[in-house]
């Protein structure tokens, strides 16, 4: 494939300019000596190319480029990427991490790792609601992506960026236009079936630097941030359960470590008479459990009860499963009340890990 070629792709890729005054705010603009671009994504964004996370991922390609583009500031980076994040898990890194940090800019890439159903649907939007909406306002851009049987969730996820008037990037277009040319082959962008090689994170990243030069090139915008919710923003207040204020009766379980962004996991205990139970009171409206699952049987299932009612079976073995936490909404309700939630565990020759409980107002 030729230069021009490669840049008519490039070309491609860009979605939306959006609305381009908080970015050249923050960029160009502001008084601050010191910014931080966040990251939030899967596998692809956490630099994963199927073997090893490579030094050159497109996101640190993206912030070297800002940092010689920006010499008068000092940009930080945050990668919160983790292979096989969705939009929940967003919300979960969101409440945790990304509102202590407080990032003037985010870059949300969920394309190939969400799903298309409602509840994916509204996680995403509640996402974008919440970063656009967290005390620093800060500019959030949306990159999409596509796997090798050209699944992507770029349809829905535009209508929330244009809803939103979000700067967005598609390497899903920029590449099906070169594959059905006819002008790469799929293994020159990715040796498995989604992500990246060197050669594709370098094309990522010069997507995402061509939206970043046309909007320093463009005119700057008035600034916006009224917003109405397009398909629901019912999760934007996700708030991860705190076992230091929340009674939480534990039979069979105890803390255990290690769990990547998750540092209140609970996990069965060996030698336990009887089942594993989990058992505290909350108030919400939405209740999510994330836990571990894998492909291989290595993980027990579990029952969630509410209000002593089986609301979801948790299932630890997944063909989607590679030895990753997920998160599951397991039951939703009119409004905000009171409840007792019970997890319970009765296989005791198998470990179960419940990461995190989510709680929606």
């Amino acid at each position: 494939m030729d230069q021009a070629r490669y840049e008519e792709a490039v070309e491609k890729s860009l979605c939306s300019y959006g609305n381009n005054y908080r970015l050249k705010t923050i960029l160009e603009k502001t008084q601050k000596k010191e910014i931080t671009i966040a990251f939030l994504g899967g596998s692809v964004t956490q630099g994963w190319d199927g073997e090893k996370i490579l030094t050159q991922s497109y996101s640190v390609l993206l912030h070297r480029y800002l940092c010689n583009k920006y010499p008068m500031l000092k940009i930080n980076y945050v990668n919160m990427a983790l292979a096989s994040e969705n939009s929940f898990l967003g919300l979960s890194i969101t409440d945790k991490y990304i509102t202590g940090i407080n990032p003037d800019i985010v870059i949300v890439e969920y394309a190939v790792n969400n799903e298309c159903g409602s509840d994916h649907i509204t996680a995403y939007e509640s996402l974008i609601r919440r970063l656009l909406d967290l005390p620093q306002s800060p500019a959030v851009i949306s990159v999409f992506m596509i796997n090798s049987s050209f699944y992507t969730c770029q349809a829905y996820m535009k209508k929330v960026g244009e809803n939103y008037d979000l700067p967005m990037v598609s390497v899903a277009d920029s590449l099906k236009m070169l594959l059905d040319s006819d002008e790469i082959q799929w293994n020159l962008y990715s040796p498995d079936f989604a992500h990246p090689s060197i050669w594709g994170h370098r094309f990522i990243a010069d997507c995402m630097i061509n939206l970043f030069e046309k909007i320093s090139q463009s005119e700057p915008d008035i600034s916006c941030s009224e917003w109405k919710p397009l398909y629901g923003v019912d999760y934007s207040d996700y708030c991860a359960l705190d076992p230091e204020r929340t009674k939480i009766k534990l039979v069979g379980f105890e803390p255990v470590k290690g769990i990547e962004q998750f540092d209140n996991a609970l996990a069965t205990t060996k030698n336990v008479s009887g089942g594993a139970v989990i058992r505290f009171e909350a108030s919400f409206r939405h209740l999510f459990i994330a836990y571990m699952h894998d492909r291989e049987v290595r993980y027990a299932d579990a029952q969630v009860f509410v209000d002593n009612t089986l609301v979801d079976e948790l299932q630890g073995s997944s063909v989607y499963g590679w030895n990753n936490p997920v998160i599951k909404k397991v039951c939703s309700f009119s409004s905000c009340e009171n409840h007792i939630v019970e997890l319970r565990v009765k296989n005791k020759k198998l470990i179960f890990i419940a990461a995190e409980f989510g709680l929606c107002q």
